[in-house]
């Protein structure tokens, strides 16, 4: 998609190609959305399933892309229809790991991080709060880490019991820096003052050369 919009109402978190999922709270006297979907490839077709007759409580809406060769990429949007929007509040109020930095940094609104850790780590701790006292927060994953990629989901259901939202932190493992930081670095800033030496001793060759 090269946008999606709906009318009056602000999508979270905010509209991103690469971006599938996205959360929207609406009242009771909301029947459907009227949504404004635009592909980035004009002959690409585009279908939206669920956006008739909204249920009290979660909806899912889909929007699925249809390009020309025939494949599909499909967008949702979780709407949950409420006369207590506080109640359906699944938004985090703070998120962190222990002793290491996410970026980008964190927002209630931006619901993908990263992490990149230049060590083996086989635990992280995070710590997640919701602004709603009341809701509840799972954390899944952060145990028993691999080299390489992991993902860690922070799953928050709102005091409703039904809306739910879901943060995710994308984390890298590596022992590569380290490795290198722990090497003797001596023999390497021997050789490299050996190649600037006889750089120094070529360059006066051909400067002698040039002269006559």
């Amino acid at each position: 998609l090269a946008r999606l919009h709906v009318e009056e109402m602000e999508l979270e978190p905010d509209f991103n190609a690469y971006t599938t999922e996205y959360y929207l709270i609406v009242d009771l006297n909301v029947e459907e959305l009227k949504i404004t979907a635009i592909p980035e490839d004009s002959t690409a077709t585009i279908y939206i399933y669920g956006n008739e007759n909204l249920v009290e409580g979660e909806n899912s809406i889909s929007i699925v892309v249809t390009a020309e060769d025939g494949s599909q990429k499909p967008y949702k949007i979780f709407v949950t229809k409420t006369d207590d929007i506080e109640k359906a509040n699944a938004n985090l109020k703070s998120l962190q790991v222990k002793n290491f930095y996410m970026y980008p940094q964190f927002s209630p609104k931006i619901y993908k991080y990263n992490l990149t850790i230049n060590e083996i780590v086989k635990e992280l701790e995070v710590f997640a709060e919701p602004e709603n006292e009341n809701a509840t927060v799972e954390i899944i994953g952060g145990k028993d880490l691999k080299e390489g990629s992991n993902t860690i989901t922070i799953k928050v259901t709102a005091e409703d019991g039904i809306t739910v939202k879901e943060y995710k932190i994308n984390t890298f493992i590596s022992e590569f820096n380290v490795e290198i930081e722990e090497e003797n670095k001596q023999p390497a800033l021997i050789a490299m003052g050996i190649c600037l030496i006889m750089a120094l001793i070529v360059g006066i060759q051909i400067i002698h050369q040039n002269k006559k």
